[in-house]
């Protein structure tokens, strides 16, 4: 089970070499890009560094020679993979991995035999494309790549679950702490009330449905200051139905979701942010008594929303999933929708707004604090 059928068995053992019986080998984790030059292999040494050991593997639909600026970022921050080498897929055993990770977003070109287990694809910008010297890319992309390993590391069950690194020195985003960071930075200390956001991106010239309108009028008025959205789509029929609301903050629609499924609903709100949390949960019953029900019909549930199962949200739990806002922010956007899929019951349904781009967004202005917060950047 070393995943290679001929070529160097050090790229990808799948184990620790003699790891203690009392403790499992880690997932053995092969990243593909179409070279094997840059993406893939700047994974390939952060996911070996987050395992302390050689689980991950990398390798393209063709062999090509290792990117030095991609070397040169990742020495940087402590990781040499000057020693990787560039192997084509065909020399590899798709059996032999637990998960298999496309980083160039070519996933309709893998052979189908290599996503029959745990396949994800991500589709991440290709710095000698955008811009083959500017080293800035090269580490944007290489920080990117951080956050989504020990996404992912959490995801496969990984020990530990941090790479250790500290913050990077590419990316303004990186140098506050990583992108989730960031955000709770924004949301949570940054923003007081909706009147403190710089721009006005997050608004629509749609009018709000009448029964929405009343219902926003009968939530607590330190909740609605704090509300940060860009628009609540839900479905007309609500009445008795569970709804999990990703990314709720300070509950704002949380508490007319509440209204709306009536007393013999549910409504959850998953939010990652300490003191929006605070706010939702402190007015819980004051809403339930605002409302006449004999208890209360909303629980708010800290946690992010790209892994539910991590607190405790099962399978086929909810009728409905809504999200304000909110998934522009996540740093991993197929798993958000994996969960969310994974939570809906039979025949739920999913609305939620957003900001969307049409085109991608350059380097300078994607990784901006400020626009990212405020969801015209990320």
């Amino acid at each position: 089970a070393q995943g290679l059928r001929g070529g160097s068995e050090a790229d990808a053992q799948g184990l620790r070499g003699g790891a203690e019986a009392d403790a499992p080998p880690p997932p053995r984790v092969m990243f593909v890009c179409r070279a094997n030059s840059c993406r893939s292999q700047m994974a390939h040494g952060l996911f070996n560094k987050l395992t302390d050991g050689s689980s991950g593997a990398s390798c393209g639909f063709r062999a090509s020679e290792l990117n030095p600026h991609a070397v040169a970022v990742m020495a940087e921050i402590g990781i040499d993979i000057s020693e990787h080498t560039s192997n084509a897929i065909a020399e590899y055993d798709p059996s032999a991995f637990d998960a298999i990770i496309c980083v160039c977003g070519c996933a309709a070109e893998v052979p189908g035999e290599w996503k029959v287990g745990h396949f994800e694809d991500w589709s991440l910008d290709d710095p000698p494309e955008l811009d083959p010297g500017d080293r800035s890319v090269y580490r944007r992309v290489r920080d990117e790549l951080k956050e989504r390993i020990e996404a992912l590391a959490k995801r496969l069950h990984v020990a530990g679950c941090g790479l250790g690194l500290g913050p990077l020195r590419g990316g303004q985003a990186a140098a506050a702490g990583g992108v989730r960071d960031e955000v709770k930075e924004y949301y949570g200390k940054v923003l007081q009330k909706s009147a403190d956001l710089q721009t006005n991106a997050c608004c629509t010239a749609v009018e709000l449905p009448q029964e929405v309108k009343a219902a926003i009028g009968k939530v607590h008025p330190e909740v609605v200051s704090k509300y940060y959205g860009c628009g609540l789509c839900v479905p007309e029929a609500l009445s008795g139905l569970s709804v999990l609301d990703l990314g709720c903050g300070s509950g704002r629609d949380c508490y007319v979701l509440a209204q709306l499924v009536g007393e013999s609903g549910s409504v959850v709100g998953v939010d990652m942010t300490d003191e929006q949390l605070s706010t939702a949960r402190q007015h819980v019953a004051w809403h339930a008594d605002a409302f006449g029900y004999a208890r209360p019909n909303t629980d708010f549930k800290q946690g992010y929303i790209e892994d539910l199962k991590g607190i405790g949200l099962g399978d086929e739990t909810f009728d409905v999933v809504v999200s304000n806002c909110v998934v522009n922010l996540s740093p991993d956007k197929a798993a958000v929708l994996r969960e969310a899929f994974r939570v809906l019951k039979a025949g739920g349904e999913m609305y939620f707004s957003d900001v969307y781009a049409d085109r991608r967004v350059p380097p300078h202005l994607r990784d901006d604090p400020l626009l990212y917060g405020e969801c015209l950047g990320g």
